[in-house]
């Protein structure tokens, strides 16, 4: 299940936890990369922050989103969905989502970063597949997963600037 919470500052990763994350999936090509500093999870949280802002401020990312969320991609009834779609069209959720998104990444005790030599279609699958390993390994634990891709969409220019 994702997370749509801030994380429990009562609740650490055990390092037994960390160990059966690392060894979640067994694929060379993916690097698993752990941050658990309070300043390294500021900047990635003020990051995404950015990136929501961006992301909103595009009325044709509003739009994909929308009629994702009217699909009823996030598990909703019909009506929610329908009216979670207008609401994403017609309101100015941006800042408000990026301050929720932000706050959620800056509490998190321990956040998960997959990366890889390549932005090859078939490493973006291994990727994918490492993390719905991770996100059902971190749920039989008891840990809750938010994933967090928005900062992806940043310009390369100013995610290099911020990490």
């Amino acid at each position: 299940r994702t997370n749509h919470r801030r994380f429990d500052p009562d609740r650490p990763v055990t390092d037994k936890e960390r160990r059966a994350i690392y060894s979640s999936f067994q694929n060379p090509g993916v690097a698993v990369h752990f941050i658990t500093d309070k300043p390294a999870l500021d900047r990635l949280a003020d990051l995404e922050r950015r990136a929501d802002r961006e992301l909103f401020a595009d009325a044709a990312y509003r739009s994909e989103l929308a009629a994702w969320v009217g699909e009823g991609m996030l598990g909703t009834t019909w009506l929610v969905s329908k009216l979670g779609q207008f609401a994403m069209e017609t309101l100015p959720l941006g800042a408000g989502i990026a301050r929720a998104d932000a706050g959620r990444v800056a509490s998190a005790p321990l956040a998960v970063l997959l990366s890889t030599r390549h932005d090859e279609a078939f490493e973006q699958v291994q990727v994918g597949e490492a993390y719905m390993r991770i996100a059902l390994v971190s749920e039989s634990l008891g840990l809750r997963v938010q994933p967090v891709s928005q900062v992806l969409e940043l310009p390369a220019k100013i995610g290099r600037a911020h990490v």
